[in-house]
C-alpha cells in the first residue's frame, strides 16, 4: 500500500515481509519486543512463586529485600527480570518526556534512553548465550538482537514512537469487525474498508463524534459526485481541521 518508493519512516512488528521497503527507516516496536520476554517470564513456576511472595507481603516494607533474596536465588528468573525492568526504564524516560519539544525529546534519549539500551543489549546476548535454543528466553532474545538496531532507532529523533500501541490500538475496531468483512474479498473493497475504518478512527483521535462526522463528510460530499472533489472541501473536511463544525464533537454534545 506504500509503495515501493516509500522513503518515510516505517514503524513495525517483526514480520519479514515489511523488510520489502528498502528504501525507508525501519524502526521496530519495543513493546512487541517486550512481549516476548513477557511471555517468557510469565510461563516460569518460579515467577509464580516471586507473585505469591509479593503478594504475602504487599502491606509490607520487607518486599523488597524477600524479592531480591528470591530473585538471587533464581539467576535465570533475574535476568529477565532484569530485562523488564531495564525495558521499564526506556519507557519512564518516554513519559517524562512526552510533553517536552521534539528537540529536547531526541536529547533525552540520546543522553539518558542511549547508555541504557546499550546496557539492555548487553543482558539480552547473555540470555541468548545462556539459555537452551527453542525455549521462550532464547527465541526471546533472539528476536531482540536480531532487530537491535531498528529497536534502538527511535533514539535517533524525537518524532518517532518508541512503539506502534498506537496503531495496535486504533486497527483494533477493525479487527473486531471482521467477520463482518468477509465476503469482501476484492482489492478495491479491502481498501475502501480500510480507508473507512482510518477515517472513523481519525475523528475519535480528534475528539469527533464518529457517526456525526461521517455524515457530515458525506453529506457534503454528495454534491460533488460527478466532479473532481476540490482541494479546499477536503482540508475542510479531514478530522484535524478547524473549521468543522461545533455540534460534531463529543464534548459539545456534553
Amino acid at each position: 500500500m506504500l509503495g515501493t518508493d516509500f522513503t518515510g519512516a516505517l514503524m513495525t512488528d517483526g514480520l519479514q515481509g515489511y523488510r520489502s521497503y528498502p528504501g525507508c527507516t525501519k524502526l521496530s516496536c519495543l513493546a512487541h519486543a517486550r512481549r516476548y520476554f513477557y511471555d517468557a517470564v510469565n510461563c516460569r513456576d518460579d515467577y509464580a512463586q516471586l507473585k505469591k511472595i509479593l503478594n504475602a507481603y504487599k502491606n509490607s516494607d520487607d518486599i523488597p529485600e524477600k524479592a531480591q533474596a528470591f530473585l538471587q536465588e533464581h539467576e535465570s528468573l533475574n535476568r529477565l527480570v532484569a530485562i523488564l525492568k531495564q525495558i521499564a526504564e526506556l519507557y519512564q524516560i518516554e513519559n517524562d518526556f512526552s510533553d517536552c519539544s521534539t528537540e529536547q525529546r531526541t536529547q533525552a534519549r540520546k543522553k539518558l534512553s542511549n547508555p541504557r539500551f546499550e546496557k539492555l543489549v548487553q543482558e539480552v546476548e547473555i540470555v541468548a548465550e545462556g539459555f537452551e535454543e527453542k525455549t521462550k528466553a532464547h527465541k526471546a532474545a533472539t528476536y531482540f538482537l536480531e532487530r537491535k538496531e531498528e529497536l534502538a532507532r527511535y533514539i535517533e529523533n524525537g518524532i518517532y514512537p518508541i512503539d506502534n500501541n498506537l496503531a495496535e490500538r486504533k486497527i483494533k475496531s477493525f479487527v473486531i469487525a471482521r467477520k463482518n468483512f468477509l465476503f469482501s474479498n476484492s482489492v478495491s473493497g479491502a481498501e475502501s474498508a480500510a480507508g473507512y475504518m482510518t477515517l472513523l478512527e481519525s475523528a475519535k483521535m480528534n475528539g469527533l463524534n464518529p457517526f456525526m462526522y461521517l455524515e457530515h463528510v458525506l453529506n457534503t460530499l454528495k454534491y460533488y459526485k460527478e466532479e473532481q472533489i476540490p482541494q479546499k472541501v477536503v482540508e475542510e473536511l479531514v478530522p484535524y481541521s478547524k473549521n468543522l463544525p461545533e455540534n460534531l464533537y463529543l464534548q459539545s454534545n456534553n
